[in-house]
């Protein structure tokens, strides 16, 4: 009786050691125009529009999505090319941070640094967005 609880306490550690892949993943709830930010493992978040049967469709922005903010009719990012660190999720940007604007009907500006960025919101005059949000900020769907 001793080895098979020892047996069983053995399998429960193992089984939280490795933890399960795809546990982390998630999809946000809609963004304006439909467009959703979906992380498919610690450093690949992106955002994507939703085909017909919401189980998938075309990447609009690609993986490091760092943060967003928005209106009803612009999602802006911020970007950084992904540069996997396996023991910080959050990191704080090290790099280049690249800006888009992407408008509810589809059209992507940018890449922007962060001057021609500020630049086209006065420009395509965007006023009324959130503040900066982090991706794992944002509600997710259940």
């Amino acid at each position: 009786m001793k080895k098979f609880a020892l047996f069983i306490a053995l399998l429960l550690t193992l089984g939280l050691l490795c933890g399960c892949a795809g546990l982390g993943d998630w999809h946000s709830e809609p963004l304006p125009g439909g467009y959703e930010v979906s992380r498919a493992n610690v450093h690949g978040i992106c955002i994507f529009k939703p085909d017909e049967s919401g189980n998938g469709g075309p990447i609009i922005i690609p993986e490091e999505v760092y943060a967003i903010r928005y209106n009803d009719n612009y999602i802006c990012v911020q970007h950084e090319e992904a540069t996997p660190d396996k023991n910080d999720y959050w990191k704080e940007p090290h790099g280049d941070i690249d800006y888009y604007i992407l408008s509810v009907d589809g059209t992507v500006y940018g890449p922007y640094s962060e001057a021609d960025y500020n630049e086209k919101i006065e420009e395509l005059q965007i006023y009324g967005l959130t503040d900066w949000i982090r991706p794992d900020d944002l509600p997710k769907k259940h």
